[in-house]
C-alpha cells in the first residue's frame, strides 16, 4: 500500500510538472524533432472511452508538443519540460 502511494505521488508530480509545460508559440507544420520524442504521454478518460497522446522532444535550446493525429505543434518552455523528465526518471 505505501508503494502505491509513493508511486501515485510521483506520478502526480510528473503530469503537474506536464501540465506547467504550456505553448509559447505554435507551428503550422509538425516540428521534425517531433519523430523521435524524448517523451509520449497517454490518457484515458471519460471511463476509457477517449484517448489522448502528447508526444514531447527537444531540439538544441527548445522543445516541443504535439498530438499525433495534428498538423502543426507548439513550442514550450524546454526548463518545464526538462523538469517533468527529471520526475520521470524518478518513476523508474
Amino acid at each position: 500500500l505505501e508503494f502505491r502511494r509513493v508511486l501515485f505521488r510521483s506520478v502526480e508530480e510528473v503530469l503537474t510538472k506536464l501540465v506547467m509545460a504550456r505553448a509559447t508559440s505554435f507551428e503550422t507544420t509538425v516540428h521534425p524533432s517531433l519523430k523521435t520524442p524524448v517523451l509520449t504521454v497517454f490518457a484515458r478518460f471519460e471511463e476509457g472511452k477517449k484517448t489522448e497522446t502528447l508526444n514531447f522532444s527537444r531540439a538544441g535550446a527548445d522543445a516541443y508538443a504535439n498530438r499525433p493525429d495534428e498538423p502543426g505543434s507548439a513550442k514550450v518552455d524546454q526548463a518545464t519540460l526538462g523538469d517533468a523528465l527529471k520526475a520521470a526518471d524518478g518513476l523508474q
